[in-house]
């Protein structure tokens, strides 16, 4: 669809990057992204996107603002706490960009939202906070054959990377991370996280999300981003696909993806 006279002031410069330009900016607003988390690195990444007009955002989280949230998580105020994150996202989404239709989901991602809403989004990026989610996450998407953008944060250091189930030559989050480590390991409760690294690193997620739309770069499918915010320098290493991998392996042990549903 044409972009109206409001849109083009909005994104008035994006309209001049050759990356992007009218019809970049058109496929931004055509396209479906679902947030799988709604806490500090889904905060930034739902307002980039909203900003930069990605026409529908699914926003899914089933817990509610606490206030030792609100010192990384963004999008909520004082005045959220005790309310459902994905409502709170919600409004501030829309205040931020009335382009941006909004759809919250106060559920868990399990195989049945997964069934249920994957055919309708583009793009999935995980926001969590938990392997056991992060791994149903992986299943489904690649059962959906779904691009789908990974972040983590611990104290000061955080990654991004992304997975593409469709370039069977790629790896999957299993080959990266093949078993989960121990409880509360990497848990911030109890190591702790700044919340300027985590807006660091859900604004890349973001960036990435925006060259997926855009087609913009292809090639950094399994590409780990590290970054260290005490000394400020960025590293890339590339994650190897495991041919043994019970996700995506030759010999995969999981292939009926009813086994997740309960």
């Amino acid at each position: 669809m044409p972009l109206t006279h409001d849109q083009e002031r909005r994104y008035a410069r994006h309209l001049i990057m050759p990356q992007i330009g009218r019809a970049g900016q058109e496929r931004l607003l055509a396209s479906r992204v679902l947030v799988i988390g709604a806490g500090g690195l889904g905060s930034p990444v739902l307002t980039y996107l909203a900003a930069c007009g990605v026409g529908t955002l699914g926003v899914m989280d089933d817990d509610v603002v606490e206030r030792s949230n609100l010192s990384r998580q963004i999008l909520h105020e004082t005045a959220d706490i005790g309310r459902a994150k994905v409502f709170s996202a919600e409004d501030r989404i829309t205040e931020l960009n009335p382009d941006c239709i909004v759809h919250p989901y106060k559920r868990i991602f399990d195989a049945h939202a997964a069934d249920e809403l994957l055919p309708h989004y583009d793009l999935v990026i995980d926001g969590t906070d938990n392997f056991a989610t992060r791994y149903i996450i992986n299943h489904a998407c690649c059962h959906h054959q779904m691009p789908w953008i990974h972040g983590a944060v611990r104290g000061m250091e955080g990654y991004i990377t992304h997975f593409n189930p469709a370039h069977s030559d790629t790896p999957c989050y299993q080959c990266f991370v093949p078993q989960p480590p121990h409880e509360h390991e990497n848990d911030c409760q109890t190591r702790g996280v700044l919340g300027a690294v985590v807006g660091v690193i859900g604004t890349m997620m973001a960036v990435e999300a925006i060259k997926i739309l855009l087609h913009l770069n292809p090639h950094e499918i399994g590409i780990l981003h590290r970054y260290d915010g005490l000394s400020g320098i960025w590293k890339r290493s590339h994650i190897v696909r495991d041919p043994e991998c019970m996700e995506c392996g030759t010999h995969s042990t999981v292939t009926d993806f009813a086994k997740l549903r309960g």
